[in-house]
């Protein structure tokens, strides 16, 4: 089984197509990602995660029309949680195996930049659907 690291900036178009298109290949964060993104998302717990940090759009406040509005932390996860379903919408026909595969890794690898900081579970579940 071969492994392929994602960093967010050296993933190959062949790569991704390999991933898509046979489940052999694995793969894994590397450890140098894994480190950014634990030390971004720990400066966004202390620096913030508290109600009067500045706002800023879709982190510590409403989407769209409501880009002005607060979300207060205690709101937030339910914030996050209603905004997906809200999205959470689709016609057609489902997406095939390789489409789905080749866009979480797509979606994975541009986390593992860390110009988003999401938190590195959010990368692992990723990680973990394609492996």
């Amino acid at each position: 089984m071969q492994t392929i690291t994602i960093d967010g900036f050296t993933l190959t178009a062949q790569q991704v197509v390999n991933v898509a298109r046979a489940p052999q290949f694995r793969v894994a964060l590397a450890d140098s990602s894994r480190a950014a993104l634990k030390q971004s998302r720990d400066y966004i717990e202390s620096t913030w995660m508290h109600d009067e940090a500045p706002m800023m759009y879709s982190f510590n406040t409403g989407v769209g029309l409501l880009k002005d509005t607060r979300i207060k932390v205690e709101h937030i996860e339910l914030f996050q949680t209603q905004l997906i379903r809200a999205h959470s919408a689709g016609i057609g026909e489902p997406f095939s195996e390789e489409v789905s595969r080749a866009t979480m890794l797509l979606r994975a690898n541009a986390f593992a930049s860390n110009y988003s900081a999401p938190r590195v579970e959010v990368v692992d579940r990723l990680l973990a659907f394609i492996n």
